[in-house]
């Protein structure tokens, strides 16, 4: 899995997936059904990469589906975030909202934080790219104020962004510009790994890498 993983952040997607169907292999072979979701995720991820939507989601639903069978709340939550977010890009939104309640729900259950903001970041997406912006401001509030109190630096900065982009829409130039800031400032502290990682899961943050 590492040198998938190696492989993927170097751009030799085709490498990625042989390594990636090893791993696959093996882990069908002996039932190791924890290996399988990082397994699932790697390949919706590659599919992604590719333009191809439909496989990713296919990945992400079978994952979903193991999920359930095995009893693993935490990579249930994780995949239906990852398929909510995905059907959301594409403007699915009735299936975005289904997914994310649903992660939302064992997010609040499982009194985890950090995987709370998590969900709750996308769930702001979601109203964004709805055209709700207060609710989205609601949202990202709430994950701002988390994510502060617990100095989780990735999830301010989703928090700040998020925030900033409801402020733009609604012509509020000034709000926009200090949440853009905020974030720019805590973004600029990090190390090179960080700002990768950040915009990795931020596509969208205009920084130059």
């Amino acid at each position: 899995m590492n040198l998938c993983e190696l492989m993927y952040t170097q751009g030799n997607l085709e490498q990625a997936e042989a390594y990636l169907d090893e791993a696959e292999a093996l882990a069908r072979a002996k039932g190791h059904s924890m290996r399988m979701f990082a397994v699932l995720m790697h390949h919706s991820a590659i599919a992604r990469k590719k333009d191809d939507n439909i496989q990713s989601e296919s990945y992400l639903a079978e994952g979903i589906r193991l999920a359930r069978q095995t009893g693993h709340p935490d990579h249930l939550m994780q995949l239906l975030t990852a398929l909510g977010n995905q059907v959301c890009q594409r403007k699915d939104y009735d299936h975005a909202r289904q997914y994310l309640q649903e992660a939302l729900s064992i997010a609040r259950q499982s009194e985890a934080p950090y995987k709370l903001c998590e969900v709750l970041h996308h769930w702001g997406e979601l109203h964004f790219f709805q055209g709700k912006w207060d609710e989205a401001e609601k949202i990202w509030t709430e994950v701002l104020k988390k994510s502060l109190a617990l100095d989780f630096p990735k999830h301010i900065i989703g928090a700040y962004h998020g925030l900033g982009r409801v402020a733009q829409v609604q012509k509020n130039d000034e709000l926009s510009r200090r949440h853009h800031q905020n974030w720019q400032s805590m973004y600029d502290q990090m190390d090179m790994h960080e700002k990768k990682w950040i915009k990795y899961w931020l596509p969208d943050l205009p920084v130059e890498m």
